[in-house]
């Protein structure tokens, strides 16, 4: 048997070391590091994930907050509808504010006519007289701000405005023909049959308006 030199022991030893070191490599470190770059993969994934579904969450958040908003707002606008829901009943209403808005201010009513009703959607209609007043332009100027500042949500949708012949030039009356219009809810059977309708109409009304 051929002994070996210490050169070729020291080469043969480092083979085998070699041989240790790959096979190492080979069967536990290289198949650990690509199952560790799996995992930081699949870790970057589920952050994407995450944070994706957070926003998603946030954004439902501030929808709902949104919404329960506008539900108030809505609420408070509904303030300043009439209080009837029937069409005489609605008409009778708005001439008896303006009549009453008009006398509160020396204004004479000569003439107020109901003008037919215009519905505003599903869920509301437009309500509106033709007055005919008469008194002082300082008089009618206070009226109009009280329209504008009561608890009802009344507008002007037309306006003609003509001179009194009078004996006294100071008094300066006017005669004043508008039309005053203010929206009603409809009426509950209707509003049950209308698509989309799933609240009462007017719900959340009182007698102010903020």
């Amino acid at each position: 048997m051929t002994r070996l030199s210490p050169r070729e022991r020291k080469l043969l030893g480092w083979a085998g070391a070699a041989l240790a070191l790959y096979l190492l490599l080979d069967f536990a470190v290289l198949p650990w590091w690509d199952t560790l770059g799996e995992t930081r993969a699949a870790a970057g994934i589920q952050a994407r994930r995450v944070r994706n579904y957070r926003r998603i969450l946030q954004q439902r958040d501030r929808t709902r907050s949104e919404l329960a908003r506008l539900r108030q707002r809505t609420r408070s606008l509904e303030q300043g509808l009439l209080d009837s829901s029937g069409d005489a009943l609605a008409g009778a209403e708005i001439q008896g504010l303006v009549r009453d808005i008009a006398a509160a201010h020396g204004l004479t009513v000569q003439n107020s006519d109901l003008v037919p009703m215009e519905p505003l959607g599903p869920r509301y209609s437009k309500v509106s007289t033709r007055v005919g007043l008469q008194g002082g332009i300082h008089k009618f100027v206070e009226f109009m701000a009280a329209l504008g500042s009561g608890p009802r949500i009344l507008f002007v949708e037309d306006l003609r405005i003509a001179p009194v012949r009078i004996n006294r030039p100071e008094d300066k009356d006017i005669r004043v023909t508008l039309a005053i219009a203010g929206i009603k809810p409809v009426e509950p059977e209707n509003a049950a049959d209308s698509p989309g309708s799933t609240e009462a109409p007017g719900a959340g009304r009182g007698r102010g308006r903020q």
